[in-house]
């Protein structure tokens, strides 16, 4: 699982599992500042963008988004709560040509794939001309009910055109109650024992013994509650949503800053779904298994470290000198025993 700092959340449940803390790539000044914006994590400008060239969008493709979106709380079309949605023009949040109908002053987008009920604000609250995307096909109902009980405490406090506090950003949070694959239409979810770890995907056998039986409690248990549990995990068929049905609804002006991955084992492919968009990406952050030794690949076809940076190089991003990935302060021993790390370019 990807970490952050609890600081960047939007919303954190008393009652979910805790997440664990922020990774030694960030900038230590952003850990000790008041901030809880993503504002360290520093996006590409060099990066050279491919002109895309304006095509009209498949209009059964932007129903289905428009029904995935309009699905969450605040997003629906008959929502009466004490929510308010900002970032997008009045009455409208697809326009007839089937783009997002972002309000003129947007000037940027954070996407954050796998959001589970702590999403991102990214840069929210230090720039009122961002607008979040956020994915989470288990945690969405609750996050909508928590979003709501925030909503309503802020109002009891007068509102957020009365006083600002960091829960107004949450006005231009969009929840798409979804998963993000390789495409368009509806997939079987495992839901895990430990609902944080539940995926797509569906685990290889031949797994090594000293993993699945660790004499590591910390290994070992993880193991079972997540990885182990997929075989008989509750099955949910869930919308799926490419990443490149997103960007390209988004206007072409508006900069795609930040996207944030955490998908458990799904993670690289999610990522070329953007596809032909992928070159308006400025700043990708995900997880994966890097070379992982025989029998603790959780994921079958995974590729080599070599591949992705190639692919990724070949796609126009770079990497800070000397790998793209690595283990964070905080890495988990089951982490660190099937060498899953964050990978940033």
């Amino acid at each position: 699982m990807l970490r952050f700092s609890a600081i960047s959340l939007l919303v954190v449940l008393a009652s979910g599992a805790p997440r664990e803390e922020c990774g030694a790539e960030c900038d230590s000044s952003a850990q000790s500042a008041q901030s809880s914006s993503l504002v360290q994590l520093k996006a590409q400008k060099d990066r050279k963008h491919v002109q895309h060239i304006d095509e009209a969008l498949n209009s059964t493709e932007t129903e289905f988004v428009t029904q995935v979106l309009t699905s969450f709380g605040k997003q629906a079309p008959n929502y009466t709560g004490d929510q308010k949605l900002k970032g997008f023009r009045s009455g409208s949040l697809i326009d007839e040509h089937g783009m997002f109908a972002l309000d003129p002053d947007v000037q940027s987008v954070a996407i954050d794939v796998g959001a589970a009920n702590n999403p991102l604000i990214f840069d929210m609250d230090i720039d009122a001309n961002q607008v979040v995307l956020a994915f989470e096909p288990v945690f969405w109902d609750q996050l909508g009910k928590d979003m709501e009980q925030v909503a309503k405490e802020v109002n009891e406090r007068g509102g957020c055109e009365t006083r600002y506090e960091g829960h107004c950003a949450n006005q231009r949070l969009v929840v798409f109650p979804s998963a993000v694959s390789s495409q368009i239409g509806h997939a079987e979810f495992h839901v895990a024992a430990n609902p944080y770890c539940s995926s797509l995907n569906s685990v290889p056998g031949g797994l090594d013994p000293s993993l699945v039986n660790s004499t590591d409690p910390e290994v070992r248990d993880v193991m079972a509650s997540c990885w182990g549990s997929l075989a008989e995990a509750e099955v949910r068929k869930v919308p799926t949503i490419t990443l490149a049905s997103i960007i390209a609804r988004i206007p072409k002006h508006i900069r795609i800053k930040y996207l944030k991955i955490d998908a458990q084992g799904q993670d690289y492919k999610v990522l070329l779904s953007a596809a032909e968009q992928m070159s308006r990406l400025e700043y990708v952050r995900f997880e994966m298994q890097v070379d992982p030794p025989a029998g603790r690949k959780m994921v079958a076809d995974i590729p080599s470290y070599a591949e992705v940076e190639a692919k990724m190089t070949e796609l126009g991003f770079v990497h800070e000198p000397s790998h793209a990935c690595h283990f964070d302060v905080g890495a988990s021993p089951f982490s660190k025993a099937i060498e899953e790390k964050e990978c940033v370019f």
